[in-house]
């Protein structure tokens, strides 16, 4: 048994007292002291299944609200730059730091703030990047070869 995420032994101690307490949640759940809200409609998150790293400061707003942001919009916030991020946001794009570098080797879109609010306003848009980042890789790629 597992929990993804989780180790071996606090994933069996989670599940065992879930078990242990199964009736009592029951009980809570029929009384109506606590609901259990319906998952979201796929409409309602249309962000779902993209993931965002911000990097460097925000002038908008904090960074704690940005990822609120995106969260409720069905996206996920990483503090690292990983090979199935979505999009790195940042304060100067062209740096040469190390998350913008390894972004770039991996063909993640890196945006700025004001991309990242415009993807907020409108996050339909957020497919346009991609194409972007995946034009751009093959034009590298073949002024490589």
């Amino acid at each position: 048994m597992g929990v993804y995420g989780l180790g071996e032994i606090t994933a069996a101690t989670i599940v065992q007292g879930l078990k242990e307490t199964a009736a009592e949640m029951d009980q809570v759940l029929k009384a109506g002291i606590i609901s259990i809200a319906a998952p979201p409609a796929a409409d309602a998150q249309p962000l779902r299944g993209k993931s965002f790293c911000f990097t460097g400061e925000l002038v908008s707003m904090k960074r704690s609200e940005a990822e609120e942001k995106i969260k409720a919009l069905g996206a996920s916030a990483k503090s690292s730059v990983v090979k199935d991020l979505s999009f790195l946001v940042t304060n100067d794009p062209e740096s040469g730091s190390g998350k913008n570098k390894k972004a770039r080797d991996l063909g993640i879109p890196i945006i700025d703030e004001e991309q990242f609010l415009a993807l907020l306003a409108d996050p339909k848009k957020a497919g346009d990047y991609s194409d972007t980042v995946a034009e751009a890789g093959k034009a590298r790629q073949g002024e490589l070869f």
